[in-house]
């Protein structure tokens, strides 16, 4: 085969697929779909966000735990685990709290799902990648060092009479806390990284020229201003809002594929459609400059995106294996 040059081809070999890439160099799949390139891929990973807690006065969902890491060297003939986090289910009726997200996992990597939101009997928010927040009292969901933050503290007030829950930790900062009635607690801001090639790919929340990930969830509140607690950047649900005897409002879902955490819930008419909105699912990116993933069954991902200089792929739900 002569040597490749220019830009890159996609050929078929019968059953199996070649790929020339930019700068001279390509990769051909072997007997068995085994990839016969041994190089090193940089990686995004991130856990599912935690469930919004329910009313009254639900927490914001902490977002997923959320790692990132370049130069992973890959061994030929060899197949790697990759797991995509669920996001938590969120608090219902009987003022739950929301559920853990799950972790995601690519090879050695894991991260831990985010906590779920407390929510009014069931005050604390959980502990996670990052941390839930709390109901109107009671501790907030810590973190998991390196992967997240802890989640925030709600605040209660009989004159006048209004409360707020605590929002979700963020990858990049604390959940707020409710701290007199005339706040409310949005979720913490999450992260960003080139490694997702968001100016190419579009994957993340675009803010500011960045693609945020593992926002957390703003929490619930009642209280004097018809306002309402944000999401963090990066996926975060927005929590809800009731005004004095209101039916309130559910929080709002993380973001599918962020891993933020859902908003907290409020009503305080005890209002059994009013539920703490879902954690974001998670997801795991993979970066690399030369070769061919094989995705093995049980996985969902994107098709090879290429910026020129380095391809991405993104799995977006699933468990299964690949190799390189």
């Amino acid at each position: 085969m002569a040597a490749p040059t220019g830009q890159g081809t996609l050929g078929h070999l019968g059953s199996l697929t070649t790929m020339r890439l930019k700068h001279g160099s390509y990769s051909l799949a072997g007997a068995g779909g085994a990839a016969l390139f041994s190089g090193s891929v940089d990686y995004l990973v991130v856990a599912g966000g935690g469930g919004g807690g329910g009313w009254y006065y639900g927490g914001g969902g902490g977002a997923g735990g959320m790692k990132t890491g370049t130069g992973f060297v890959l061994t030929p003939s060899t197949t790697y685990t990759i797991t995509v986090g669920g996001g938590g289910t969120p608090g219902a009726v009987g003022q739950a709290q929301g559920s853990d997200g799950t972790s995601s996992v690519f090879s050695s990597i894991s991260t831990v799902g985010g906590g779920g939101g407390g929510a009014y009997t069931n005050v604390a928010g959980r502990s996670g990648g990052s941390g839930g927040g709390a109901s109107y009292a009671g501790a907030a969901g810590t973190a998991t060092s390196g992967e997240g933050n802890a989640g925030g503290t709600g605040f209660q007030s009989s004159s006048p009479s209004t409360a707020s829950g605590g929002g979700g930790g963020g990858k990049g900062a604390v959940g707020s806390n409710a701290v007199n009635p005339y706040t409310y607690a949005p979720g913490g801001i999450g992260s960003f990284t080139a490694i997702s090639g968001g100016a190419t790919t579009g994957y993340g929340q675009l803010s500011g020229g960045n693609y945020y990930f593992a926002g957390g969830g703003g929490a619930a509140d009642h209280r004097l201003s018809p306002a309402n607690a944000s999401g963090g950047l990066g996926g975060g649900g927005t929590g809800g809002h009731s005004e004095q005897n209101g039916a309130g409002e559910s929080g709002t879902n993380g973001t599918t594929n962020l891993g933020g955490g859902g908003g907290g819930a409020e009503s305080q008419t005890n209002d059994p459609a009013k539920i703490g909105g879902t954690g974001g699912k998670g997801v795991v990116i993979l970066r690399w400059l030369v070769g061919t993933c094989t995705v093995g069954v049980g996985l969902t991902a994107d098709p090879v995106v290429n910026d020129g200089t380095y391809n991405y792929m993104r799995f977006t739900s699933g468990s299964g294996l690949v190799s390189f």
